[in-house]
C-alpha cells in the first residue's frame, strides 16, 4: 500500500495560476514543477553541483522521458531500452476548481503608489504584477486596470493536497519540500513577485534537514539556480515587518523592488550596451527601441526569472511579512549565448560588486529583518 501526507494548502496573495485557456484555477502540474525545483536546490550539494548527474537523480524519482537504458541503477536495466520511467510520487488536489477574483472586484482594490524612476508613482499592483494586471490606456481604450485573464484566484481560497509514494524514506524529503514550499514557493505568472504565494498548513522542517545555502559569489559560476545565497552575517533572507493584509505586504515588496531595480539600472556599459538590469530577469522592460534595458540580440521570446525572489508569508496569528530571497547564479545558456563577448565581460566584471550593493542596500532598510546565522 502507497504511504501518503495530505497537507492543506492555500494562497495568502491573489494568484495568475492558468489553465490552457489561461484561466485561473488549481492545477497539480505547476505544484508538481514547484516541488521539483526545490527538489534540485536541496539536493545539489550532493551532487557537488553537477547538473548532469542531479538530472539523472531527478528523472529517476521524478519521471522522466529523457534518460537512457544506462542511466539506470544495474539492478533496473533487465529488459529495458531506456531509462524512461512513471513518478514514484503522485499528486492530488481534493479537486480542480476554478478561481473566482474577476476584473470588477481587483478594480475596487487601491495600492499606494510606488516610484520607480519615471514622472508618475505606478501603483505598486501594476507594478509588481505588470502582465498579468493591465493598465489603463487611452491607446487601447482601456480607462481602468484589468487581469489580463480573469478570474485569478483568490486569496485564502485552499485545497487539500495529498502526496502519495511507496518508499518510506521519501516522507522526510517531501516534508522538507513542503516547508521550503510554504517559506518560499509560489505559483503562476509573476509568482517572483509574490503573487500566487502558498501557504502550507502544518509544515515543518524535518529534524536532520538544513537550509540549502552556499556563498553567494560562488553561485555565480554556475548558470542555474542551485542554492539560497549567504554570506557572512548568515542567508540572503530579508523580512518585512508583520503586517496586517497581503496588500500591505505587496506595497512594501514593490517599494524594495523598486529600490533595487534602481541600483541595478545606475550600471550600464553603453557600446552594445547591456545594464545590471539584466541580472534581474529578463524581459526588463517594454520591447521598444527606447528601452535602455532591452537587448535586441536576444530577441522577443528570451526569458530569465529574477534571481530575486519575493514571498508573502502568512504568520500564525494570521498576519503575514513580505519575504526577499536571493537565488544567485549567472545567466543561463540562452542568455549568455546571445551576448556579445563585450557584454559577457562587462557582466562578469560587474556583477560581484552590484550585488554586493543590493545586499548592502536591503540590509540597510529598517523595514527589513535579516535572517541569521545558518538559518
Amino acid at each position: 500500500m502507497p504511504e501518503k501526507l495530505e497537507y492543506e494548502v492555500e494562497f495568502v496573495t491573489p494568484a495568475f495560476l492558468g489553465n490552457a485557456e489561461q484561466k485561473g484555477q488549481w492545477r497539480t502540474p505547476p505544484l508538481k514543477a514547484l516541488l521539483r525545483r526545490w527538489w534540485r536546490i536541496l539536493h545539489a550539494a550532493e551532487v557537488n553541483y553537477v547538473w548532469q548527474e542531479l538530472r539523472r537523480r531527478e528523472g529517476l524519482l521524478w519521471g522522466n522521458a529523457f534518460l537512457d537504458r544506462d542511466d539506470l541503477p544495474e539492478n533496473m536495466r533487465q529488459g529495458r531500452k531506456n531509462g524512461h520511467c512513471r513518478s514514484r510520487i503522485s499528486l492530488r488536489f481534493s479537486d480542480w476548481h476554478p478561481g473566482t477574483l474577476r476584473t470588477r472586484e481587483w478594480q475596487q482594490e487601491r495600492f499606494a503608489g510606488v516610484q520607480a524612476g519615471g514622472q508618475y508613482a505606478i501603483p505598486a499592483d501594476i507594478y509588481m504584477g505588470y502582465g498579468a494586471i493591465l493598465p489603463p490606456s487611452r491607446r487601447q481604450n482601456r480607462p481602468h486596470k484589468e487581469l489580463a485573464h480573469e478570474p485569478a484566484i483568490a486569496p485564502g481560497d485552499g485545497n487539500r493536497l495529498r502526496l502519495a509514494f511507496r518508499e518510506s524514506q521519501l516522507a522526510p524529503i517531501l516534508q522538507g519540500l513542503m516547508w521550503l514550499v510554504d517559506q518560499f514557493g509560489a505559483l503562476g505568472s509573476r509568482a517572483d513577485n509574490a503573487w500566487g504565494s502558498l501557504h502550507v498548513h502544518g509544515a515543518s522542517l524535518p529534524e536532520n534537514m538544513t537550509l540549502p545555502l552556499r556563498n553567494w559569489d560562488a553561485c555565480l559560476g554556475l548558470d542555474w539556480a542551485h542554492a539560497i545565497g549567504r554570506d557572512a552575517r548568515g542567508p540572503l533572507v530579508w523580512d518585512t515587518d508583520s503586517l496586517g493584509s497581503w496588500k500591505a505586504a505587496i506595497e512594501a515588496l514593490a517599494r524594495f523592488k523598486a529600490g533595487i531595480r534602481s541600483i541595478a539600472k545606475k550600471n550600464a556599459y553603453r557600446g552594445p550596451h547591456v545594464t545590471g538590469a539584466l541580472l534581474l530577469g529578463y524581459p526588463a522592460g517594454p520591447d521598444r527601441r527606447d528601452n535602455p534595458h532591452h537587448i535586441q540580440s536576444l530577441g522577443a521570446n528570451a526569458r530569465w526569472a529574477s534571481q530575486i525572489r519575493m514571498k508573502v508569508v502568512r504568520l500564525p496569528d494570521g498576519r503575514v511579512k513580505g519575504r526577499i530571497y536571493h537565488l544567485p547564479h549567472k545567466p543561463p545558456p540562452p542568455i549568455w549565448s546571445k551576448l556579445g563577448p563585450q557584454q559577457r565581460q562587462w557582466i562578469e566584471d560587474n556583477q560581484t560588486a552590484l550585488w554586493a550593493e543590493i545586499h548592502q542596500f536591503l540590509d540597510g532598510e529598517k523595514e527589513l529583518q535579516r535572517w541569521g546565522g545558518a538559518a
